[in-house]
């Protein structure tokens, strides 16, 4: 008897030091614990979460995203409104203090979508390439998607998967193949995005609409066109609902005695320090590994930004705010843009919890050093230069 005791609680022991969970899945209002991050991937957790690191969990887990998604879907909704240079009235953002928008960021905040590269070269078939390549320029609000790219287990489906499917209904091709400009994840917005996809007969369609989705522009392209390749750079705005700073974060610092500055003005106070901090990653070809997430399957995690700035934009005549980061860069890797505004946001709201600049960050190389990622339903992919 005593034996079989023995024997059952030596199994028992053996069991819970070898049973270590990969990935621990957190929910909303869940008991978050501090991030510790290691070479691949950032959904590990200790037991030592800082104040700065609570407070930026309370603020994700408001989900201060609403704006964004209502500025998205009336864009996919809007289509006779968004095609021409007639901007959706309620849901246009504008500057204060008379600002002027950057031009390719403008026609976003106009609730219009981006002007296209003209291409003069139509593709021309050949018996070594049989096929037609179209550019495809089209918009998806990624709430009910589960990413980009083709999963063989996602729970939702893709945008991959949607658009070619419906090519194959549309055409009666077997199999059709997308490449995209920007491989977004789940739960990401897109009004930019620039696809080319290559079919063997001509498609008379030029506009496609569909639910959560619409491709505006469908154009014929020379057949070495390639978005992935080819584009020059590609453009992010991640926004955050001013009233979940106003109402959580800036409310439990002036409780704590932090920051007079923050309590005078204090969205424009945290505007400019966030400028301060984006201001030295521009022009700069920096090794951005600490920023990015899962293992590296580039050849080079070298990322150069031609702009980072942030923006404090009012929407419509309802006075609602909200602070816009806008990133354009020759690449990102994967979750760089998010982890990217969730340092920098937590850096201008904490200047003491950091160990040193942001430059110093990446040089580090180390990703315990960064924030947790932002949450997908902020960022929006903008428009890609190809």
């Amino acid at each position: 008897m005593y034996a079989f005791i023995y024997f059952i609680l030596l199994e028992l022991t053996v069991l819970s030091k070898a049973w270590v969970p990969d990935k621990v899945s957190i929910l909303p209002g869940t008991k978050r614990l501090s991030l510790t991050v290691d070479a691949n991937t950032d959904d590990c957790w200790t037991f030592n979460e800082t104040w700065p690191q609570k407070q930026m969990r309370r603020l994700w887990e408001k989900e201060p995203h609403s704006l964004l998604t209502l500025h998205v879907r009336r864009m996919i909704s809007g289509q006779e409104s968004v095609l021409n240079t007639t901007a959706i009235t309620d849901s246009v953002f504008s500057l204060p203090f008379q600002s002027t928008f950057d031009p390719t960021f403008q026609a976003f905040y106009e609730g219009r979508f981006p002007i296209q590269n003209n291409q003069t070269n139509a593709s021309i078939p050949s018996k070594k390439r049989k096929k037609i390549s179209y550019r495809l320029d089209f918009a998806y609000d990624g709430t009910q998607f589960a990413g980009w790219q083709r999963q063989a287990d996602a729970k939702l489906v893709t945008v991959q998967e949607c658009i070619e499917q419906y090519f194959c209904r549309l055409t009666g091709e077997e199999t059709v193949d997308v490449r995209v400009a920007g491989r977004t994840d789940a739960g990401v917005h897109a009004v930019g995005q620039v696809g080319r996809i290559r079919l063997s007969q001509p498609l008379m369609h030029r506009q496609i609409w569909m639910k959560d989705l619409c491709v505006w522009s469908i154009t014929e392209v020379p057949s070495n066109f390639h978005p992935s390749f080819g584009s020059k750079s590609r453009s992010y705005v991640y926004m955050i609902d001013a009233a979940a700073l106003d109402n959580l974060l800036l409310q439990e610092l002036s409780e704590k005695g932090i920051s007079d500055s923050i309590k005078q003005d204090n969205l424009l106070h945290l505007v400019e320090r966030m400028n301060d901090l984006l201001e030295t990653f521009v022009g700069q070809e920096l090794d951005y590994f600490a920023f990015s997430y899962g293992r590296v399957k580039t050849e080079t995690t070298l990322c150069c930004l031609s702009q980072a700035c942030a923006r404090l934009v009012q929407n419509g005549d309802a006075g609602h705010r909200a602070i816009v980061i806008e990133l354009t860069g020759n690449r990102f890797l994967r979750r760089m843009v998010r982890i990217l505004v969730a340092t920098v946001l937590q850096s201008a709201l904490f200047p003491d919890s950091s160990d040193g600049t942001l430059l110093d960050l990446v040089e580090l190389r180390d990703r315990s050093k960064t924030a947790p990622p932002a949450p997908a339903a902020g960022l929006v992919f903008v428009s890609a230069d190809c």
